[in-house]
């Protein structure tokens, strides 16, 4: 079957040439000289499909694009732009790739910690694909707080949240919160200028939105063993005392605590700052470490693992 290219003058959206992959330096290769063109076509979408066997390359060819690994020989443009240049494109794994020993807040934040920026930076607004502006995101404990404040004439013109409704055991919508379990955990989400579930399209019950510009997220976690059945989890949030600003909410949590954040200034717990940064790399029962360390002691009952990273660069 031919191929037709339109030729409109405009940068093309991904252009791939002669891209190659060899692990041994050229002998034998893995990718040969694969090319692939991906134009703009104004007011057109479009669904481009990679399909081959396992262990072809369309999975590294991904990683090409998205700026995770380098072809042994070939050039990556993306709108018009070498991979190399800052150009907004990223790559979603197919399977949940999150770090257990993480909070919710730091896996959010690791694209921009792997990409050099500081944990303190990586917390203030900032430049990201999407909307273009990261929210501002604090976490205490079970609760979570995400400020929002898009550009004017911002293309999307709302923020979202994943809501996989097929992946709970039940969900609820009610009075602008929704609700989520998931075998003894529960998930409470609601956002200022309200929320709805998307109904229809390629999101249709995976995604909550909530239209506006500045606009405030908060999102309560509980768990059976605290919080009761999933109902009264419900009566317990929808109970709490929650007050949006324009700019910043007050609110109370599930454990009796008083927060407020807001665009700007620090996060206050019962009227004191909570540091947003500077938390050890992990802080679990078993192991509390610094980073950078050379020294990594993990314990559990009479068993303790040392490992030293002395020398290792």
């Amino acid at each position: 079957m031919a191929v037709t290219f339109r030729n409109t003058n405009l940068p093309d959206i991904i252009d791939l040439k002669d891209i190659s992959t060899s692990y041994d330096r050229g002998k034998s290769y893995i990718i040969k000289d694969f090319n692939l063109l991906i134009e703009d076509i104004p007011d057109q979408g479009e669904f481009i499909v990679v399909l081959g066997k396992s262990g072809c390359g369309k999975t590294t060819v991904l990683k090409y694009i998205a700026g995770l690994a380098q072809p042994y020989s070939g050039q990556i443009l993306i709108h018009g732009k070498n991979r190399e240049q800052e150009v907004p494109i990223s790559m979603v794994f197919q399977e949940p790739s999150a770090l257990e020993h993480y909070t919710v807040l730091k896996n959010v934040m690791l694209p921009l910690l792997y990409r050099g920026v500081s944990e303190e930076d990586a917390r203030q607004p900032n430049f990201w694909a999407g909307n273009a502006v990261l929210p501002r995101v604090a976490q205490w404990k079970d609760v979570l707080i995400a400020v929002h404040h898009l550009p004017e004439g911002d293309w999307m013109g709302f923020t979202h949240a994943y809501f996989p409704t097929y992946a709970f055991n039940e969900y609820a919508l009610r009075q602008g919160w929704a609700f989520a379990r998931k075998e003894n955990g529960y998930l409470a989400l609601t956002a200022a200028h309200g929320l709805s579930l998307v109904r229809g399209g390629q999101a249709a019950y995976r995604e909550l939105r909530s239209p506006g510009q500045d606009n405030i997220w908060l999102c309560h976690l509980g768990r059976a063993a605290l919080d009761g059945d999933f109902a009264t989890f419900q009566e317990k949030v929808l109970d709490l005392d929650i007050r949006f600003e324009s700019d910043k909410v007050q609110c109370k949590t599930l454990r009796g605590e008083s927060l407020v954040f807001g665009w700007r200034g620090p996060l206050l717990r019962d009227g004191k700052e909570v540091p947003l940064s500077g938390f050890p790399h992990y802080n679990n029962p078993y192991s509390v470490t610094e980073m950078p360390c050379n020294i990594m002691e993990i314990r559990f009952n009479e068993d303790l693992m040392r490992l030293d990273f002395t020398g290792l660069s």
